[in-house]
């Protein structure tokens, strides 16, 4: 792969061969650490396959982008960029894997595709600005943070994902990056009626944009794929405009410069979750990655599914209001609740609490190995009874070695070592750092029941 390390504004990429058709620049607006705009990247990449990507970031990122292939390169990470000798002006620009800006990257890294990084220069944005730039125009009003965001409460949706869901995914037919710069422009009028930024800052950072893309039409590349938020989609549209070429070089004109420095640093999805700072603010950022990595039609049930298998290894339950409450807060309207074992007496409560609430979502129940008839019963000893405290006991079901869960077992379940021995790493689990195991086996269960 091919990809420049030069300084900003530079040109080392090696320019395709020309077609018979002119160039075509696709403008894909996409929702900044959303699920559903990387799923719709990754799928217009794959059909529309570009000899250019161009990103929305700082154009001193050319130089470390070949570093995103690297096979323990994995998100979350983020661009760390800093001005040298003054750690305190930096400022991060994070990817999960559910970014669409890191699916473009490691799309074109992957396909042996030059990109290129067109926001503005780090070496510019750090760089101290006169103070009427710096000023935030509190008076004004500002841009939404969080533009589909503002599209989806339009469209009646409080959550942007839900909204995408039922927009992009259940499409067919046409291009919804067109509808989305559509709407953008419509939505864009309310705040730039020009569609000229009020802050200077701003202004530049489009000016800049427009620039890249047509510096890489001026390289000979004629199928070009610029992935940016959705916001600057309207103004990007402007950049082979006839005079827009001479106002974008005056705007570039006289910015202030300092010296920085730019690399990859790890990050995590708490600081995803983090609104401070350039943190991101995305309120769920696991369940962001759930929805990326298992779209289709099981994608709640599986999360659910995840949900419980990590309470259930801190040995945190979970309530018949907690299950229903996960089922309607994912827009679930018409369900199937299964119980195993403990869960039996869960699922049966919450089709209790349903069957009593004005909206009641479950169409049947299902109980699965609850134990209720007894096939054995041990003595009723001290030590028996102790035993079977133990389970019932916080951590009680946590064991130093697969050896001592299988002897505390064997009593219980008829001396079966079969049926023991097929729960080993199953049922019966090792505890990730050790050689402690969990079970997930609980014989108390068969007294409760009762």
């Amino acid at each position: 792969m091919s990809i420049s390390t030069l300084s900003p504004g530079a040109s080392a990429d090696p320019a395709p061969s020309t077609p018979a058709r002119g160039p075509e620049v696709r403008l894909y607006g996409v929702r900044h650490h959303g699920p559903g705009s990387a799923l719709a990247i990754k799928r217009a990449l794959r059909d529309n396959p570009p000899d250019m990507v161009l990103i929305e970031g700082p154009r001193e990122a050319d130089a470390i982008a070949a570093l995103a292939a690297d096979p323990d390169m994995h998100p979350p990470v983020t661009m760390l960029g800093y001005a040298i000798g003054q750690p305190d002006r930096a400022l991060f620009h994070p990817y999960a894997s559910f970014s669409p800006e890191w699916v473009a990257l490691r799309w074109a890294t992957d396909a042996d595709v030059p990109v290129r990084f067109i926001d503005l220069a780090l070496t510019n944005v750090l760089a101290p600005w006169p103070a009427e730039v710096q000023t935030s125009l509190e008076d004004l009003d500002q841009r939404p943070a969080d533009p589909l965001a503002e599209l989806a409460l339009a469209a009646g949706y409080d959550d942007p994902e839900r909204w995408w869901e039922d927009v992009v995914e259940h499409r067919e037919g046409g291009s919804i990056f067109e509808a989305i710069a559509e709407a953008m422009g419509v939505l864009r009028q309310a705040y730039d009626p020009d569609l000229v930024p009020a802050e200077r800052i701003e202004r530049c950072r489009e000016a800049q944009m427009r620039t890249g893309i047509r510096t890489a039409l001026s390289d000979g590349y004629v199928r070009i794929a610029v992935v940016c938020g959705a916001w600057h989609v309207p103004a990007l549209e402007r950049a082979q405009h006839p005079k827009q070429a001479r106002v974008d070089a005056a705007q570039l004109r006289g910015m202030p410069k300092t010296k920085v420095s730019i690399t990859w640093v790890p990050w995590t999805h708490r600081r995803l979750a983090s609104a401070s700072g350039y943190g991101a603010g995305v309120s769920s950022p696991g369940w962001y990655h759930h929805l990326f990595t298992h779209p289709g039609e099981h994608t709640i049930a599986r999360g659910c599914a995840q949900a419980a298998h990590v309470l259930r290894a801190a040995d945190d339950g979970a309530s018949a209001a907690d299950v229903l409450e996960a089922i309607k807060a994912h827009g679930i309207t018409r369900a199937v609740l299964v119980g195993h074992s403990m869960g039996g007496r869960i699922a049966m409560r919450a089709a209790a609490l349903d069957a009593a609430s004005s909206e009641p979502v479950l169409r049947a129940v299902v109980i699965e190995d609850m134990d209720l008839i007894e096939r054995y019963a041990p003595s009723k000893t001290v030590e028996d009874r102790a035993a079977l405290e133990r389970f019932a006991s916080p951590g009680g079901r946590r064991f130093a070695s697969w050896e001592e869960a299988r002897a505390a077992l064997l009593p219980w379940y008829d001396r079966d070592e079969e049926r023991i021995n097929s729960w080993r790493n199953t049922r019966v689990r090792l505890i990730p750092g050790g050689t402690e195991v969990h079970s997930d086996i609980n014989p108390a269960a068969q007294r409760l029941a009762r």
